[in-house]
């Protein structure tokens, strides 16, 4: 467990009734994540009543937000909470969460053991059912990463992850050449660690990824193609307890 600031970033839309249950979990297990926390909301252009629901959060001396006025997407999104987190606050590491908390944040005690020798910890949703539609997204995902770094994760589209301070001030750097964080994230990184955690929620959903988003990701990931990689290994982890395997090499 980190002893420094850890700072829980969650992008939200339209989230008013989920607001305060993510505080009451996020508290829950605040003790246990020792060192300081922090959770960080950034509402994305919510039309909804997320912003008086935020300010009313935000008297808790540990919970702050930021607003974005017309929505950007989530993964801009989490780019401008990557720079409040690092320019407001001493943050040694910055943990991402949807808002759907699938993971929730209790699966954090799970990862932050590894953040010590690791720049990126990605979570692995296990016990998972997707249709048809949604595995073709994951494939293509998959082979969009291969062009950027030939890899092993299996889980590319997990914003259940844990960065350290240094790794998101390099994707920031790296950023005007797209805001895909799964390939802004396989460019930066030097070590990563992929960890299994368990989806609370193992049924199917709606997919938020369009065929026009797709093909918007798609793009972003060959522009980052173009640049070389900054990293140096990747491993993943081995839930058989036989160790670690290398991703990249």
């Amino acid at each position: 467990m980190t002893t420094g600031t850890f700072t829980i970033l969650v992008p939200v839309f339209n989230e008013a009734t989920t607001i305060p249950e993510i505080v009451r979990r996020v508290d829950a297990v605040r003790s246990s994540l020792l060192g300081k926390v922090l959770l960080l909301f950034v509402d994305d252009g919510s039309t909804d009543d997320s912003s008086s629901v935020l300010r009313g959060v935000s008297t808790e001396s540990w919970v702050s937000y930021t607003r974005i006025e017309k929505r950007v997407g989530q993964h801009h999104a989490l780019l401008t909470g990557f720079r409040v987190a690092l320019e407001t606050s001493d943050s040694e590491l910055i943990g991402t969460m949807d808002a759907d908390m699938d993971p929730g944040p209790e699966a954090f005690l799970l990862m932050l053991p590894h953040s010590h020798i690791h720049d990126l910890l990605i979570g692995r949703r296990i016990e998972r059912h997707r249709s048809l539609f949604r595995w073709a997204i994951s494939g293509a995902l998959w082979l969009f990463s291969q062009c950027i770094r030939p890899n092993r994760i299996s889980d590319h589209g997990s914003m259940f992850r844990v960065y350290r301070s240094d790794l998101a001030a390099r994707i920031l750097q790296y950023s005007h050449h797209g805001a895909f964080i799964a390939g802004l994230s396989l460019l930066c990184t030097r070590h990563a660690d992929e960890i299994p955690v368990k989806s609370i929620k193992p049924v199917e959903r709606s997919s938020r990824y369009s065929f026009s988003r797709i093909v918007k990701t798609g793009w972003q990931m060959i522009r980052l193609i173009l640049h070389h990689p900054c990293g140096i290994g990747v491993k993943r982890h081995d839930i058989s307890g036989s160790g670690h395997s290398t991703i990249f090499t």
